[in-house]
């Protein structure tokens, strides 16, 4: 099986025509503590597992679930329909930033979030699981980090609202969690500060029309 397969599922499943980047791993190049999961999958017993299917797709909603809830279902429901029982789900049992980095799709920022190669901050991560074996992989580089961010001065950082303690890893997680107002009762008023003030991050989002943004929020439009 190769990845134009994905893509094509990907593409029908994918009905608003949101920018997507996607990339394939082994199991056998995730960490070790990859066998230490109490994985939970759907549709694939998790001994089977060969192959991890891992995009990142463009957001600006600071927590968007569509693709978690709905894109994702629908890509496997299209993929099982085409090819078979073979592709199912993980219950985000794996840390799905640890995958978009192994299957080359970008690097942890200063933010300990992932800076995507295609959209920078504004993405969301999710991944598909199979018991198939594919063509070709992705092949890790070993660098994690990204390069770009030891010489920035990190507004990312400076700008934090509660001053979160950032260094390619969050350490105040308790911080960052408890900073909800009343103000920010929906996915797409919840805080952004450490991505919007990335302006390499949103010098990307030049590259995508303006409605396709839009949309994202409320995908059903």
């Amino acid at each position: 099986m190769n990845i134009s397969d994905i893509q094509a599922a990907f593409d029908e499943a994918n009905e608003h025509g949101i920018p997507y980047d996607i990339g394939i791993i082994k199991t056998t190049d995730l960490s070790p503590v990859w066998s230490e999961y109490d994985k939970k999958y759907s549709g694939v017993p998790p001994e089977k597992v060969k192959s991890v299917i891992v995009y990142t797709i463009l957001t600006t909603v600071a927590a968007d679930y569509y693709f978690r809830e709905n894109l994702t279902p629908r890509i496997i429901h299209v993929l099982n329909g085409k090819f078979g029982n073979h592709f199912g789900y993980d219950d985000y049992q794996v840390n799905r930033k640890q995958l978009a980095v192994l299957a080359g799709l970008g690097k942890i920022c200063k933010q300990s979030l992932v800076f995507t190669n295609k959209f920078g901050l504004n993405a969301k991560i999710d991944a598909i699981f199979s018991d198939l074996e594919f063509d070709e992989y992705a092949v890790y580089d070993g660098q994690r980090y990204r390069e770009e961010c030891s010489s920035c001065p990190a507004p990312c950082i400076c700008q934090c609202p509660v001053e979160c303690k950032m260094d390619y890893r969050l350490e105040d997680v308790s911080a960052c969690d408890k900073y909800i107002t009343p103000n920010w009762d929906t996915p797409e008023r919840m805080c952004r500060a450490c991505v919007q003030e990335c302006v390499a991050s949103e010098r990307m989002l030049e590259d995508f029309p303006g409605e396709a943004r839009k949309r994202l929020g409320r995908p059903d439009l």
